[in-house]
């Protein structure tokens, strides 16, 4: 498990590196979490889920859909169906106005019981890599148990920092997870954790 530290420290590197434009966006304040179908989770079905919202001048949500698919459609439409009822302070423009704006905001179905270990060494991850390419050729591998492990315990390890800041911070791993996944394929024998870390620090430097 990570420590609340390090997964806040991981949150602190992704998020530093949001800039913020003179006009604001809308800023979601009520997320409340989708409800996980029985079926999909008993099953060991989870992923990743990219909401757009077309919020209104008032900060209410005028639509919702689906940019990015978990892969299930039942896991897209409970996330639909949660994001339907989210809240939001509407955008506002130069002048501090009350505008219609669009957000995309993420959010992860993580199966209880469904592996969920988080690799000790790159060793690990390379098994579960292969694994996961094995069973699903053409499938995302950001969403092998390691990664969508490491996605929650960031997630947890920073509850008391703004929401919309930790749906930013978890939207942004996705890259990182990738160029994980490369750089442990050529040293099995690292940490798993130092090379996230690392890799983390270093997108941060080159403003990805």
């Amino acid at each position: 498990m990570i420590p609340r530290s390090v997964g806040l420290a991981l949150f602190l590197m992704l998020a530093g590196g949001v800039v913020h434009a003179a006009a604001t966006p809308p800023k979601a304040i009520e997320t409340p979490a989708p409800e996980y179908p029985k079926e999909e989770e008993d099953a060991g079905h989870g992923g990743r889920v990219v909401l757009k919202f077309k919020v209104s001048e008032t900060g209410a949500v005028e639509s919702v859909e689906v940019a990015t698919s978990t892969g299930y459609p039942k896991l897209d439409e409970a996330a639909l169906a949660a994001g339907r009822n989210w809240k939001f302070q509407p955008a506002k423009d130069e002048t501090g106005k009350a505008v219609a704006g669009e957000k995309s905001l993420a959010l992860s179905f993580k199966p209880t019981g469904a592996g969920g270990k988080i690799a000790d060494t790159c060793a690990e991850l390379n098994s579960q890599v292969a694994a996961y390419k094995a069973a699903q050729p053409e499938g995302d591998i950001t969403q092998i148990d390691t990664f969508a492990a490491t996605t929650g315990m960031l997630f947890m390890a920073t509850a008391s920092q703004p929401a919309e800041a930790r749906l930013a911070a978890v939207k942004r791993l996705q890259p990182v997870y990738v160029e994980v996944a490369a750089r442990c394929a050529t040293k099995p024998e690292a940490k798993y954790f130092d090379v996230v870390t690392e890799t983390i620090a270093e997108f941060k430097k080159a403003g990805k």
